[in-house]
């Protein structure tokens, strides 16, 4: 990443650049998989609905779809239980690229317990690796993926931390 300096301009998209966007965008508009796939969902048909996620996922990159990927994989919805395929699936959703000027939850007081689609997927690994969910026990996986929803803007992630930390009478600040 390279900062622009006063005055100077960023560098204008290519032709070749608007062309893949504005396709990208065309198949974006006409994709059904996600919507097929929570239909599928809702419908109690998880063998199908597995197959759709991975589908959504695959042609498009839904968060959405590698989320619902992980739940179903931790449950053993369509599926035999798997954890480390349900971690693989998580982790993918804390990968996007993350911007904190645009990409950190906002609070909403309409819906406080709202949680951004990165913010889900690092509080359910935290818990995982907490509560030892099909794993080993691993505290400090733990606390890295509660900070990682917090980097989201789940302030709660923080809270577990600290709550952890007290009960454990750690006081190093850490």
């Amino acid at each position: 990443f390279r900062s622009l300096e006063p005055g100077q301009q960023a560098p204008a998209c290519s032709p070749t650049d608007r062309n893949f966007a504005a396709g990208r965008a065309a198949i974006a508009n006409r994709d059904k998989s996600l919507r097929e796939a929570y239909a599928a969902f809702d419908e109690k048909k998880y063998e199908e609905a597995l197959v759709l996620f991975q589908k959504s996922y695959v042609k498009m990159g839904y968060n959405d779809a590698a989320l619902m990927l992980g739940k179903m994989y931790l449950a053993g919805l369509g599926t035999a239980q798997n954890t480390p395929e349900a971690i693989k699936w998580l982790t993918k959703v804390t990968e996007i690229r993350f911007n904190p000027s645009y990409s950190v939850q906002r609070f909403d007081e309409k819906d406080p317990a709202y949680m951004s689609v990165p913010s889900d997927a690092a509080m359910l690994l935290g818990r995982i690796y907490m509560t030892g969910w099909g794993t080993a026990k691993d505290p400090v996986k733990a606390r890295k993926w509660h900070m990682t929803a917090d980097k989201f803007g789940f302030i709660p992630g923080t809270y577990l931390v600290g709550r952890i930390k007290a009960l454990a009478g750690d006081s190093d600040g850490a």
